[in-house]
């Protein structure tokens, strides 16, 4: 009996390949992103132009730096002890320093989105802030479980 041929195009271990490639890059694409928040909360503000020496503080720059590298070193130095304040408080300030960089730039889009959809403003309102908390706590959980290996 004859063996019958795959109709495969691709191998399962390039697909494998691949996913381990895309998942790694995009956790270092959302720690970036984690970071740029955590910039533009001390910056108070997003730059308006393409010329972002102008717009953006050099101390905003290094305090964001500072802070969410000491977050994400205490999270991923404390990953084992997930319920112990070594660990939540650096969470929780990750958390703060991306919402409060992101919410000024994504709370606008979402109500806009949400109120399109018909809902009352002061639900809108509600869902935008409760979208962005979501956005943080992924940004702060996601790189984590991916970049550092048990």
């Amino acid at each position: 009996m004859a063996q019958r041929k795959s109709t495969a195009i691709i191998r399962e271990q390039t697909v494998n390949e691949a996913a381990r490639h895309t998942v790694r890059w995009t956790s270092l694409a959302v720690l970036s992103g984690s970071f740029v928040g955590t910039i533009m909360a001390f910056n108070g503000g997003w730059p308006t132009s393409w010329q972002l020496w102008t717009q953006v503080s050099f101390l905003a720059i290094i305090a964001g730096i500072l802070v969410q590298a000491f977050c994400t070193l205490m999270q991923w130095a404390n990953r084992n002890e997930r319920h112990s304040p070594k660990y939540l408080a650096p969470v929780a300030i990750d958390i703060a320093a991306t919402y409060v960089g992101y919410a000024m730039l994504l709370i606008p889009i979402f109500q806009t989105a949400l109120r399109n959809a018909m809902l009352p403003e002061d639900v809108a309102s509600i869902l935008a802030h409760a979208g962005v908390v979501i956005v943080a706590i992924w940004a702060a959980v996601y790189p984590e479980q991916n970049l550092v290996e048990e």
